[in-house]
């Protein structure tokens, strides 16, 4: 079941080429496998650093820091999930500062310099006040604002 969310989670947001995802999804795997049957909620900074360490000593640099990713994705999705009822709770501007914190989050997580991820925030800030009525999560490629609709086809 979590192969499923995560895979369309990542098949969605692309975050890393198609072609990488049956590699993300093994990384994930293994460490489920070393972590054996503790629950994603009990998973701590100590349990990914003692398999990256252990699988720095069997695998190539590279492979390790795609695991690591791999294994960060997997937590963030997961945390996004259980904070979802959340969300529906808070009020407008409270959702655009969810959606605000988890985008800096990936921005980290994808190791972007702080320049980028200013320069992120003031455009996201540019957008916020010109479609401000509309929801993060009511935002998709065929949406209407203020009378104009914007589509990916144009």
């Amino acid at each position: 079941m979590f192969r499923d969310n995560f895979h369309n989670f990542l098949k969605d947001k692309k975050f890393i080429p198609e072609k990488q995802i049956p590699f993300y999804l093994r990384w994930v795997s293994l460490f489920m496998e070393f972590c054996g049957e503790l629950p994603i909620e009990k998973i701590t900074d100590d349990h990914v650093d003692s398999f990256i360490k252990d699988l720095s000593r069997k695998r190539e640099e590279w492979q390790v820091k795609q695991a690591k990713e791999a294994i960060g994705l997997y937590r963030f999705h997961h945390k996004r999930r259980i904070d979802k009822p959340e969300i529906e709770k808070s009020t407008n501007s409270e959702k655009w500062k969810k959606a605000t914190d988890e985008m800096v989050k990936m921005l980290r997580l994808k190791q972007k310099s702080y320049r980028t991820e200013n320069s992120y925030m003031r455009w996201l800030r540019s957008f916020y006040k010109y479609i401000s009525p509309v929801l993060p999560e009511e935002l998709n490629e065929r949406n209407t604002f203020k009378g104009i609709s914007y589509s990916s086809s144009s």
